[in-house]
């Protein structure tokens, strides 16, 4: 066997130890009550709350959607591929979702239809769940503000909505 095959299998074994343990360590924890799981009871609240909020906010929206209803789907699907992977951050895919919003309706739409959803992929975040605000979140990093280029994409359309 190579060296550089041996160092792969080194690496792979060690990532999947690695998962396993946390996987395992993180629910023995909250078995024994030693990690605190109320934070994720109140983000699921606020979720909630919001989701209800868009609601009415739907109701009582004058606007019509821009869209077939069989395309919110597919934006809140292209967002989950664009922020669920550790390797890949692919923010120009969420800019351009909302590029794609043309009034209020459209960005109630989007949250109602993105719900929460939860994490897949990313090693980093196992078990992460939220609504879009909380996705589009954990695409800030220090060279980059995703949530303020949401916004402004919003501001620039004239669509009164923030994140």
């Amino acid at each position: 066997m190579k060296n550089s095959a041996k160092i792969a299998l080194v690496i792979l074994t060690c990532s999947a130890v690695f998962l396993f343990l946390f996987s395992v360590g993180k629910k023995f924890l909250s078995a024994i009550g030693l990690l605190d799981n109320q934070g994720d009871n109140d983000k699921k609240e606020l979720d909630k709350k919001i989701l209800s909020d868009v609601d009415d906010e739907i109701k009582n929206c004058s606007d019509d959607l821009s869209f077939s209803p069989s395309v919110y789907p597919q934006y809140v699907s292209k967002i989950v591929l664009a922020l669920d992977n550790i390797a890949i951050d692919d923010q120009d895919s969420v800019r351009d979702v909302f590029h794609q919003m043309k009034n209020r309706r459209d960005v109630l739409e989007l949250v109602k239809t993105f719900g929460v959803q939860a994490s897949k992929h990313s090693i980093v975040s196992q078990g992460f769940a939220g609504g879009i605000a909380l996705w589009i979140s954990t695409g800030n990093t220090f060279m980059n503000d995703l949530t303020g280029d949401v916004n402004k994409i919003l501001s620039d359309n004239k669509i009164s909505y923030t994140f």
